[in-house]
């Protein structure tokens, strides 16, 4: 049953949370040396007219981050994240009233070596899921998880023991084989409306040239 009390109390523990972490003006700051390997796309739209958010997760390690002291720049920038595809849903929304207010999201794990996992980079994961369902309750419609090894896989597991139900009722983890897949991405999204590497047709330069890429968190120059 619907509790207007509870939904107050989240309301304001939410509004809490986004002035202590100053979320309001997190899109003007700057991460231009993490987007130079740590990218993300909110280019495309579902067959209900949802904004498309797709993640290559190869393209950094959580791990050298940790190890340089930049765990919470890293924090930061995945929060900018999601709240550029919370305001691309709300500027939508604005224009076009009835427009869904849910987003779709694409992850590709291809290439994430889970050798390299600690604890940390795990329970990093777990707290950022964590925040999202505490910050932007129903705002992901559905999460497709593709090319994940037997380790990604493992560390879902794991992690589902901290997801609310209706959290994991939306994420579908899928292995290595396009086949499986590809048709499942393809059904909801059709493939002029999402990269090629996701199973769609739209293409992108820089893709092939930083694919392999992992980012040097050492080298980068941060104030503290």
């Amino acid at each position: 049953m619907y509790s207007v009390e509870k939904a107050e109390k989240a309301l304001r523990k939410c509004l809490k949370w986004r002035l202590d972490n100053k979320i309001d003006g997190i899109l003007e700051e700057n991460f231009e040396d993490l987007h130079k390997n740590l990218v993300y796309y909110i280019d495309g739209r579902d067959n209900s007219g949802r904004v498309v958010l797709t993640i290559p997760c190869n393209l950094c390690s959580m791990k050298d981050a940790f190890e340089a002291g930049n765990k919470d720049r890293l924090m930061r920038f995945f929060r900018q994240m999601i709240e550029h595809a919370a305001a691309q849903i709300r500027s939508e929304c604005l224009q076009n009233p009835g427009s869904p207010s849910t987003i779709a999201c694409v992850i590709d794990f291809d290439g994430v070596d889970m050798t390299k996992s600690t604890p940390e980079v795990v329970n990093f994961c777990i707290s950022t899921a964590t925040s999202l369902e505490d910050n932007y309750p129903g705002q992901t419609e559905y999460m497709y998880i593709i090319n994940a090894s037997k380790g990604v896989k493992n560390m879902y597991t794991f992690a589902k023991s901290a997801l609310r139900k209706n959290t994991i009722e939306r994420i579908k983890i899928f292995g290595k084989k396009r086949h499986k897949w590809e048709p499942v991405v393809l059904a909801v999204i059709t493939a002029d409306q999402i990269r090629q590497r996701f199973g769609g047709t739209m293409k992108d330069e820089t893709v092939a040239e930083i694919q392999d890429l992992n980012i040097n968190f050492e080298n980068l120059d941060i104030k503290e």
